[in-house]
């Protein structure tokens, strides 16, 4: 039953990956004609997503070679690398801290709560050990903290089948049979 949704999914992937390669040209002309309208500062604008976008699919492609060649090196699986639970520390510490500014501030420091609503207040100290150690932890409580929610996304390897790898053989290619003397013409870039 796998294997079969396993075929079905991969069928549908190579229809997919046609028929975007099939409107890869128009794509192209179309766009080729807006930024021909363009000034150069807009075309530099115009232009900005896409050079970030590929320059993202370069380091993700140097990270996955640097984790699997770490990988390699030290005998473990891919999944149990340092780098490569990063980012489940990132997203239990993000969930941490939505969890800690959804809970209310009665709830969180009890019978504490009117000496930290206090103006210029917002630290109170919390033993630590028995009564005898002497020893305090301050809870600082800072209400104008700003969420910043840093991800990314799952690793994912690059497919020989996807545009962007289709493109950089082609151009490959091409330069190659420059070089050869040979010409060639890329069906993605007409």
């Amino acid at each position: 039953d796998e294997e079969y949704l396993g075929k079905v999914l991969d069928a549908a992937r190579a229809e997919a990956t046609k028929r975007a390669a099939a409107a890869q040209p128009k794509l192209e002309a179309e766009r080729k004609e807006r930024m021909s309208r363009l000034l150069a500062h807009e075309q530099l604008m115009y232009d900005r997503q896409e050079r970030a976008l590929n320059l993202y699919e370069q380091w993700q492609e140097e990270w996955a070679r640097f984790r699997s060649a770490m990988a390699r090196m030290t005998g473990k699986s891919e999944e149990q690398l340092v780098v490569s639970r990063g980012e489940g520390f990132r997203r239990r510490l993000e969930e941490y801290n939505y969890i800690n500014e959804a809970t209310p501030h009665h709830e969180k420091h009890g019978s504490e709560y009117w000496m930290m609503s206090l103006r210029g207040m917002g630290t109170r100290y919390v033993a630590v050990g028995n009564i005898f150690s002497g020893l305090f932890c301050p809870v600082r409580e800072e209400s104008n903290l700003e969420m910043e929610t840093i991800r990314v996304p799952p690793h994912q390897r690059l497919a020989s089948s996807s545009l962007l790898a289709a493109r950089r053989e082609t151009e490959q290619k091409e330069v190659s049979g420059q070089v050869n003397g040979a010409s060639c013409k890329s069906s993605l870039h007409q």
